[in-house]
């Protein structure tokens, strides 16, 4: 009996797909979602869209940046004061667009 590749791969992306939805109260996985659906955003964006502690929400940040999912940019204003912006990588972009289709009120009913 042989198994049909689409047929496979349509099961794991219905499987991850249930993964990713058991983690969206996660904070990481709020922060993927939030900057999915606008793009870069500082951290003090992040902070106020999702009502985090900044503690918390730094803790997210590095752990995302230390697993490449997420970009930082770094945009110096002058010698001394520079912003930090966050990205989704260009890399996990398609895979995370196709398995967190979330809707704005989804989203909402979460916070």
């Amino acid at each position: 009996m042989s198994v049909d590749e689409s047929a496979v791969c349509n099961i794991y992306r219905r499987l991850l797909h249930q993964l990713v939805k058991s983690l969206e109260n996660d904070l990481r996985m709020m922060v993927v979602i939030e900057l999915l659906n606008n793009g870069p955003l500082s951290f003090r964006a992040l902070g106020r869209r999702l009502r985090v502690n900044y503690r918390r929400l730094n803790e997210a940040l590095r752990h995302l940046a230390s697993t490449g999912i997420i970009q930082v940019y770094t945009v110096k204003i002058s010698p001394t004061k520079s912003y930090r912006f966050y990205h989704v990588s260009e890399a996990y972009l398609p895979i995370l667009k196709t398995l967190l289709i979330v809707e704005d009120r989804e989203y909402r009913e979460h916070r």
